[in-house]
């Protein structure tokens, strides 16, 4: 047996013994909660509890977990996104205001469904990638269950985002 396999041994004991210890078990519960919290945002649809709630996640993650400038870099800019995906929103919710957008993205290269590919879907689309990449790092179950529930959850708030692009469409 070599030095690397007798380290990988020490690991995994290790990691057993952390695993059966009373913290892990409440972080555990905390993480099921936080899993259980965006499973109902996605269901009710709200957009605006979504993003809040992925904003606080990206947030803590850039503060907590981000330990090189890549991810510092790339949880920043999925922090820039979703300020202006908000921006969007606020938009998309008065047809006056986004006519200026549909105009814009008058190119078929442009549209999606007939709907503007506009910086709110782009947005979208990137954080949906982050996270079906994140998806593949070596995590724990509850963190790629969480991951998996983000996933979820975003694409839920790009449906409503695309609604209420269709809406703002037609009361022009």
């Amino acid at each position: 047996m070599n030095s690397l396999e007798l380290y990988l041994i020490f690991e995994s004991e290790g990691i057993r013994k952390l695993n059966s210890s009373r913290l892990s078990h409440a972080i555990k519960s905390t993480q099921t909660r936080i899993h259980q919290q965006i499973i109902q945002t996605a269901l009710k649809k709200d957009i605006y509890a979504i993003i809040a709630n992925e904003k606080a996640i990206l947030s803590i993650d850039l503060e907590r977990n981000a330990n090189s400038h890549a991810m510092k870099s790339s949880l920043k800019n999925a922090l820039y996104e979703f300020t202006i995906l908000e921006k969007h929103l606020k938009l998309v919710e008065n047809p006056l205001n986004y006519k200026g957008i549909d105009e814009a993205y008058c190119l078929p290269k442009n549209r999606r469904l007939g709907l503007p590919y506009d910086e709110a879907r782009q947005a979208f689309a990137s954080h949906i990638t982050r996270l079906r990449n994140m998806d593949k790092v070596r995590s724990s179950d509850q963190d790629k269950q969480i991951i998996k529930a983000r996933h979820c959850a975003i694409k839920t708030a790009l449906e409503v985002y695309k609604e209420k692009q269709y809406m703002a469409i037609a009361h022009q």
